[in-house]
């Protein structure tokens, strides 16, 4: 068996490709390959999905694609519009097109859990990458999946639970909308790329929720994160209603798996990393 993973570099794709390559050969696409573990079965593969044309190093033929690689401008709109769109939505109907004649079998589209109740460019951006890959469902088995705020070990400062450790534990108030803020299910990496390695064995499309086992809002974080890091949160109102984003799971525990790792270990393995911090 062989895979291809774009967005190699990042939390989920690092985890992940650590993970296949115990059973099949991984292709590892990044912007750049400096920095990555050398990994027996792993190929590193420098590639700007902006560019048009995949690298020529790619295998002729692989059986999945995990398309986890997204722009990293996401939060900058509308300056970093363009990136969004190249990476987010012309690279997936490359990668489409390229899957088409290289022997895929299944497709695997990183999508996020906002793409049906919230609005916004990057959320626009993924929803139509998930139609774009819907369109080939009747070539290849195509599987979208809805992260719902993965977080874990080495995750990028500007992502919810690292902003929300930063702010605990610098005594910096976070704004809370309504009450008590948004309620959510954060799923941590472990858990995610243990479904992500069950994908391989769905033969039908789908579309799925990957999300953690517990319903919190943002005050329940807040206080767990604190009772971490030894710190009381501090908290200012917000001027917005809260905006609930809860991803059911229930077709991931049925078909993939179960998430077993409850916030309160999570986090506690996220505060307390340490030097292991860029870790898988």
């Amino acid at each position: 068996m062989s895979a291809l993973v774009t967005g190699a570099s990042g939390l989920i794709g690092r985890h992940l490709v650590n993970a296949l390559a115990r059973r099949e050969d991984v292709w590892a696409s990044s912007r750049t390959v400096t920095g990555h573990p050398s990994i027996e079965g792993v190929r590193s593969v420098a590639w700007n999905l902006r560019q048009p044309d995949p690298p020529a190093v790619l295998p002729d033929q692989v059986d999945t694609v995990f398309h986890l690689a997204q722009s990293g401008g996401y939060r900058d709109f509308p300056e970093q519009a363009a990136d969004v769109f190249d990476v987010n939505v012309a690279s997936t109907a490359r990668l489409l097109d390229w899957s088409r004649h290289h022997g895929v079998t299944r497709f695997v589209l990183a999508s996020s859990g906002g793409v049906e109740s919230q609005r916004g460019f990057y959320l626009a951006s993924k929803r139509s990458a998930e139609l774009l890959a819907a369109s080939y469902e009747s070539i290849f088995t195509v599987i979208i999946i809805r992260f719902f705020f993965v977080y874990g070990r080495g995750q990028r400062p500007t992502m919810l639970i690292p902003r929300l450790v930063d702010h605990v534990r610098n005594g910096r108030p976070v704004v809370l909308d309504g009450v008590d803020g948004m309620r959510l299910n954060p799923v941590h990496v472990s858990d995610a790329v243990a479904a992500l390695e069950r994908v391989t064995a769905l033969d039908a499309s789908a579309t799925l929720d990957l999300a953690g086992p517990d319903i919190l809002t943002i005050r329940d974080l807040c206080e767990i994160i604190g009772s971490q890091v030894g710190r009381s949160p501090v908290f200012t109102a917000g001027r917005e209603a809260p905006r609930d984003l809860i991803g059911d799971i229930r077709q991931m525990s049925a078909r993939l798996c179960a998430p077993v790792v409850p916030f309160t270990k999570g986090v506690q393995d996220f505060c307390h990393a340490g030097a292991d911090a860029l870790k898988p």
